[in-house]
């Protein structure tokens, strides 16, 4: 009855839906699903008008996928049989067909700056897939932040402030495939901009530290992937994306294949043609050197998936929709320019924003091995797993740790934390550096062997310890100062549930006897 309502049959009647030629997945029951999602969206106190919505967009989306064209007229008419998805498209958007069509098939630019005309420019049967293209992506983008909105406002608490929270970031990974697109290529990007925080904060900051703190070391060797991020985004000389944006400038005057080739063009006629991370294949292809790998990427349509198309028109249409979370969705913006900014553009901003909340953080990271390409339990192809360790930087930051200290802190707070171990703390004088050392040294004499002499380094603002068993000891020590008690009860419990433990692993043990006279060990 839903997919009546919203026109909808099956998935293989929808170029969205079909392009892939995967419309089962074994073991995924997709009704289930479907109700398992609109209970969650029940959970974050959407009602059922607000789901209609939501549903009635996404059908939307599919329809106008639907929209194809056909001839070399300017503005293209409609293939056989697209008039119907225009309709049923409008219709579910709550707009006007024929202003539907229009603002897809022109678009609407501003001449002349801020007093400038408006002008409408026809566009070819090419050019308006692709303001199809990125309307529909566009919808898709902005029902997405809907969610994500609504879900932010359950979780965050009223008095919630910005500064108190342990966020999680889930990196998607590098993506390498036979044909390699602009998708890849910007997943890639962003990857490139992470590893390059995780080098900052744990390889180059952690060695950084230790020349700050004057202690003795010698550098690791590893490899800063800067180079590869300046190839990509960099300004001087301009990075890839950066060629790009400018040869997207032109679309309006050439097919999308002219301007793939000539984007291709572009990267051999500047300095990074050059690049030693960079080669430029023929047949419209281009090679990167990321970490993780070469990655050969196809230009086929670079230019035109850059361009996002997002013109006044389709604001223009969308804005005075009569369903109420789309005219919400397109609320009307100021004006930033003549033009839609580029993808690329939209990908830099964002991850540059990712990156400077990321540097305000204390970061831990879990790094993903990916075991074997089944995805199967208890399976691991050592070469895989060895490349993934290579390219990640795990093996120079294993040589950083193990060669280096596993806690550091300022000798203010290592006091805070452990004066008590000292039975004369409130005589100890000096600067903190001195009254720090003076309290290791007691603790190294009264513990040699629990806590030497060698496992302490002193900087000029912070002490270091090598091995993280001496801290749980001094922790351990710190607790039975504090708590002598509380602690004698926690070694009695302890005492007792290895003395359980033991009775039970002997009794596992013991022999059974099966049948007459057969021992079974």
């Amino acid at each position: 009855q839903t997919l009546q309502h919203f026109y909808l049959t099956q998935p293989e009647d929808f170029m969205y839906t079909s392009q892939s030629g995967t419309l089962n997945v074994d073991g995924m029951d997709d009704a289930k699903t479907f109700l398992e999602v609109q209970q969650a969206m029940t959970t974050v106190n959407m009602d059922e008008n607000e789901k209609w919505m939501i549903f009635q967009t996404l059908a939307a989306i599919l329809h106008i996928g639907n929209v194809t064209f056909a001839g070399n007229t300017t503005p293209p008419q409609l293939s056989e049989g697209a008039e119907y998805y225009v309709q049923v498209a409008a219709y579910l958007l709550g707009v006007d067909p024929e202003a539907l069509y229009k603002s897809i098939t022109h678009k609407k630019i501003t001449m002349g700056g801020r007093r400038g005309s408006v002008v409408e420019v026809p566009q070819n049967a090419d050019q308006a897939g692709q303001i199809r293209d990125a309307l529909a992506k566009e919808l898709f983008s902005r029902t997405f932040d809907h969610i994500i909105s609504r879900v932010n406002q359950v979780m965050y608490p009223k008095n919630y402030a910005r500064g108190q929270t342990i966020g999680i970031l889930d990196i998607y990974g590098f993506e390498i495939f036979k044909k390699n697109s602009f998708e890849q290529f910007c997943i890639n990007y962003v990857n490139e901009r992470l590893q390059q925080i995780f080098i900052e904060l744990t390889i180059k900051g952690e060695q950084r530290e230790y020349h700050q703190e004057q202690l003795p070391w010698r550098d690791v060797p590893f490899f800063d992937n800067k180079v590869v991020v300046e190839l990509i985004e960099g300004s001087n000389p301009p990075g890839i994306m950066r060629v790009l944006d400018d040869t997207c400038k032109s679309l309006h005057a050439m097919d999308s294949r002219a301007a793939d080739d000539g984007f291709l063009d572009k990267i051999q006629g500047t300095k990074i043609g050059s690049h030693p991370h960079l080669l430029v294949q023929g047949r419209g292809m281009f090679t990167i050197k990321h970490y993780a790998g070469d990655v050969r990427y196809t230009v086929d349509g670079f230019c035109f998936k850059n361009m996002d198309n997002l013109y006044e028109s389709l604001e223009a249409c969308m804005s005075v929709s009569q369903v109420a979370l789309i005219s919400h969705l397109w609320q009307p913006k100021e004006k930033q320019g003549r033009s839609p900014t580029t993808s690329g553009t939209k990908i830099r901003t964002s991850c540059a924003q990712l990156v400077q909340q990321l540097m305000q953080c204390a970061p831990h990271y879990i790094r993903c091995i990916k075991p074997n390409e089944t995805k199967s339990p208890m399976q691991m192809e050592e070469k895989r797993v060895l490349h993934q360790i290579k390219y990640l930087g795990i093996g120079q930051n294993i040589k950083v740790k193990k060669a280096g200290y596993s806690f550091r802190a300022h000798y203010e707070t290592f006091w805070q934390m452990f004066y008590m171990l000292h039975p004369k703390y409130d005589q100890l004088q000096g600067k903190p550096q001195q009254v720090i050392q003076q309290l290791c040294t007691y603790l190294s004499k009264k513990h040699p062997t629990d806590v030497p002499m060698s496992e302490w380094a002193f900087g000029t603002t912070k002490i270091f310890v090598s091995q993280p068993q001496t801290i749980f000891f001094l922790e351990e020590l710190r607790e039975q100062a504090l708590d002598p008690k509380g602690y004698a009860e926690k070694v009695r419990a302890y005492e007792q549930a290895d003395k359980e433990a033991e009775k039970l692993e002997a009794k596992m043990k013991k022999p059974k006897k099966k049948g007459k006279g057969c021992v079974i060990c």
